[in-house]
């Protein structure tokens, strides 16, 4: 294809801009995302209006994930996409993977469905690293038969990398251009993409007219200009081009032409010419990608000479001022000092309620501590939930045009406490448990938690509204030596300071207060937004009233109730009762293997068999205090001796006579991530298998009994370290009851939770070595460098600190993050280390620091390198040991990246800690 023709005036065209993380490497002094960036926007302003053009983007959201492939504007007139793809090009952040095949696999999948050309125009500064071959996709492109064309610009490669991507475009009739500077860029894009408007109109024959072309024109049928301003809200901005898009259609035998919308330049949003008549106007308003506005607007071209002008709102805006109590309001955005994760404001999720019901699917979110946004009229479920600690709902309904402001009452006290020793001396490491619960030691019961001192010494407020409240307090691993008092909050502001000795505990009057109406509102259930979806709910909206209600007593089937094991009575395997048990379990406690569609009423072998299965690689555990989990089975894990279950999430159930309810989380017990609240109607077998039904009509699940006499799992089954499988799989992490099972399988009740290992205090010195760190992959050889480096440190990551404290964590990967933010990372494994940085012996434990429940596991952790740890457990062979990589000046090295949910930069949730123990430089 000669150069002169690289690009069909005709062709549907993709540009496929590279989003890696090493689009920051730099050319001349300036990172090659900015030169793409200012270079492909001078080149897409240039392109005829009429062109159908979009964009698609990789590697521009999660680091290491080869499925990071984004069509971010969709195939259209340039006249409408360009601005998008020019604001898009803005906001791409590299930081991941450069699956370019499967990129430009997907474009022509896109285009596809059309009859007309296709063009993908590929702009990639790196070689595929996702395990896919570019020339054999090319060979199959053109194989398909498809009239379609991959031209690639090489930006910044090598001789030998442009070979490697290059054969791509030669395999589809395109071009292969290489660009080492902001001007060789510059050239290819007009090359593979500006074409000449003139090539967009045929050659017409000169055609005399006739007289009877022409005739008398009916003045009621004579076309007039339109022009339309459109504002989200009365006295609004005029909206533009860059944030509304629009297409009319008559309603009747009205025609126009001409029609477009434009920029802030002009006085209206569009403009065309309209036989008089009826219309229709579809509007999208896109104000994130998650918050789309879709208005149908009729209106009326009148008979007349000049401009018609038509003037319409098409959104609604909701306004919320927060106050922590009455007389304190809190400034849009602002937080304030907070024991819970060092500050706190409040965050706002609303949902839509359509025909009484909360449509869950379509939440509108902000990720700043404040809520104002545009949004379509209607009636919301606003849920706010401040400082990671308390939940209320309301209902608010916004008009059409207007601006609704409302104003949110948290009704919050600050209540700071300070737990001296029997010397007066303060805790050490002091760290606080809230629960509305007035017995109880599983760690599920505890809705808040948190540091109560600072680095400075200086106490932080934990905020609570009107009611009893019980509180664990005390110095981190203190055992019994920790505080347990009740705490009478009046709900009338201010703050409350309560001086402590350790030791203290409830009385029988505390308890008997916090069991009865003098107890207050306490938790509705636990439910909150962001990555607080544990918070205590003190106000549910009353979705059949209309209004929000406030609940003056206990719903005991909404409420996480106290674990008793001695006084249990929910149906085991093997017997059968619809009654909602009177403890704390939810389901009846077991083992379970969940097969999602089946039904135990009609369970046929394979359906069985594949339970089984379930069971050993993909089990569900129900713990007597209505905590659920899902674990999966790494056999690598196992054949090195180690524990090989791990959890993939896990959910807070409750139960009511026939339903259950579950807030269910991903990750270990005690680790953030946004929840998601399932609610099911329950039927239990008289084998004691379950089936859940959703109530919102999705498919369900049967729970198969994994555990019970004559059942297909044995009991006694160990794994190469010696323990029973059933005992990996039914460990916890945080100090709760776990289950007991003779060896026939009958399930004997709640084994009597073992008392938290007492964590070593962490000793020696660590300075040298203190750091963030990576775990490399088996198949990655020492040493890494440059963006393989960096993924493997958000993925896999480890921060030791100079005391010897070390905390491992992963990104959250079970939600979608909000737009504009990357997944959370969150911990999964903590440990405290005692020796000299070239030798260490550490006491791990699963979960987040503070929370040393369970049992520890002891590792040996040695200097691999100048910039490495070897991490093995006793007796383990040198080539099955981890090795962590240190990653040199954090901060910098992730400055680029999007951050999370919450706002902050991932990393600094990992670089920081919550005590008053020395944090990473």
């Amino acid at each position: 294809m000669p150069p002169a023709a690289a690009q069909s005036p005709t062709a549907d065209t993709i540009i496929v801009l590279d989003g890696s993380g090493s689009m920051w490497g730099q050319i001349d002094g300036r990172t090659k995302i900015e030169i793409a960036r200012e270079t492909l926007s001078g080149v897409l302003l240039d392109v005829p209006a009429s062109m159908n053009i979009g964009m698609m983007v990789y590697g521009h959201r999660v680091r290491g994930r080869c499925s990071d492939i984004e069509e971010v504007v969709p195939v259209g007139p340039a006249g409408q996409t360009v601005p998008r793809m020019i604001d898009a090009a803005a906001a791409v952040n590299p930081r991941g993977m450069t699956p370019l095949s499967a990129a430009v696999r997907q474009a022509a999948q896109t285009m596809r469905h059309t009859e007309r050309a296709a063009t993908v125009v590929l702009v990639t500064d790196g070689i595929e690293t996702c395990d896919a071959d570019p020339c054999a996709l090319g060979r199959e492109l053109e194989a398909a038969g498809i009239d379609f064309t991959a031209h690639v610009v090489g930006f910044g490669l090598s001789g030998d990398e442009g070979r490697q991507v290059a054969c791509l475009a030669e395999n589809t009739g395109g071009l292969y251009l290489a660009a080492d500077d902001a001007e060789g860029l510059n050239a290819a894009l007009r090359q593979t993409v500006a074409v000449d408007e003139r090539d967009f109109v045929d050659d017409v024959a000169q055609i005399e007219p006739a007289d009877s072309d022409f005739v008398d024109e009916d003045p009621a049928a004579s076309p007039r200009r339109v022009e339309f301003i459109l504002r989200d809200t009365d006295g609004g901005p005029q909206l533009t081009i860059r944030n509304v898009q629009m297409t009319v259609e008559a309603a009747g035998e009205g025609s126009f032409e001409d029609f477009e919308l434009y920029y802030e330049d002009r006085p209206f949003t569009a403009a065309g010419t309209f036989v008089p008549g009826r219309y229709i106007a579809y509007v999208t308003r896109e104000e994130s990608r998650k918050n789309q506005i879709r208005t149908r607007l009729e209106f009326e071209v009148e008979p007349g000479d000049g401009t018609q002008t038509i003037e319409r709102t098409i959104a609604a805006r909701l306004r919320v001022n927060t106050f922590i109590n009455a007389a304190e309001p809190l400034a849009p955005g602002e937080t304030v000092r907070s024991g819970v994760a060092g500050s706190g404001g409040a965050y706002y999720w609303a949902y839509p309620v359509v025909d009484g019901a909360v449509d869950e699917a379509n939440v509108i979110t902000d990720t700043s501590a404040s809520f104002d946004r545009t949004l379509p009229p209607g009636t919301y479920l606003l849920r706010g939930t401040f400082a990671r600690t308390i939940t209320r709902e309301k209902l608010v309904t916004v008009n059409a045009g207007g601006t609704t402001e409302l104003d949110f009452d948290f009704g919050l006290t600050r209540v700071y406490f300070d737990v001296r020793d029997a010397q007066g001396f303060p805790a050490a490491r002091q760290t606080t448990f809230l629960t509305d619960q007035p017995t109880g030691t599983s760690r599920s019961i505890y809705f808040a938690s948190g540091s109560s001192f600072s680095s400075s010494g200086d106490p932080g407020p934990f905020f609570l509204p009107r009611g009893l409240w019980r509180v664990n307090t005390g110095a981190e691993g203190g055992g019994a030596r920790r505080a347990e008092v009740m705490v009478r909050v009046d709900g009338n502001g201010g703050e409350q300071r309560l001086r402590l000795s350790e030791g203290q505990r409830l009385s029988e009057q505390d308890i008997a207060a916090m069991s009865g109406p003098e107890r207050g509102p306490g938790c509705i259930a636990r439910r909150g937004t962001s990555n607080a979806a544990n918070a205590c709910l003190v106000e549910e909206a009353d979705l059949s009233g209309g209004s929000a209600s406030q609940s003056e007593t206990v719903d005991e089937a909404a409420t996480d109730g106290p674990a008793d094991p001695n006084e249990g009575n929910d149906p085991q395997p093997g017997q059968s009762d619809e009654a909602a048990p009177s403890d704390g379990a939810a389901l009846p406690p077991g083992i379970y293997g969940v097969l999602p569609g089946a039904d135990h009423a009609s369970l046929d072998s394979q359906q069985i068999a594949r339970a089984v299965n379930a069971c050993m690689l993909r089990p569900y555990i129900a713990y007597p205090d209505g905590l659920l989990v899902a674990k999966t089975f790494e056999a690598e894990l196992a054949n090195a001796g180690r524990s090989p279950y791990r959890i993939a999430n896990h959910a807070f159930c409750t139960r009511g006579a026939n339903t259950l309810r579950c807030d269910v989380r991903a990750g270990d017990i005690g680790t953030g991530g946004t929840g998601n609240q399932i609610v099911a109607a329950i039927s239990i077998s008289d084998e004691g298998h379950i089936n859940l039904a959703p109530v919102d009509g999705s498919t369900g699940s049967l729970f198969y009994a994994c555990v019970r006499p004559g059942g297909e799992i044995d009991v006694a089954e160990t794994l190469p370290d010696g323990r029973r499988a059933i005992d990996h799989i039914m460990a916890r992490s945080d100090g709760g009851p776990e289950l007991s099972y003779a060896d026939d399988g009958t399930y004997r009740g709640p084994a009597e939770p073992g008392a938290p290992a007492g964590a070593p205090e962490p000793g020696g010195d660590f300075s040298a070595v203190a750091g963030l760190y990576g775990f490399l992959k088996p198949d990655q050889g020492y040493p890494l460098a440059g963006d393989a480096l960096l993924d493997r440190c958000y993925l896999d990551g480890l921060a030791l600190f100079p005391d010897g404290l070390a905390q491992n964590f992963r990104p959250n990967f079970g939600t979608q993050p909000p737009a504009g933010t990357i997944d959370a990372v969150e911990p999964i494994m903590h440990m405290y280390c005692r020796g000299t940085a070239d030798s260490a012996k550490c006491d791990a434990h699963q979960g987040g620091y503070p929370g040393a429940g369970g049992k520890p596991q002891l590792i040996e952790m040695t200097t691999a390198a100048a910039d490495a740890l070897r991490l093995c457990q006793p007796g383990e062979p040198p080539d099955r040991c981890r090795i962590a990589q240190k990653c040199e000046n954090p901060r910098q090295a992730f400055a680029g990246d999007l951050p999370a949910p919450d706002g902050s930069p991932w990393f600094e949730r990992v670089l920081n800690r919550n005590d008053d123990g020395p944090g990473l430089q």
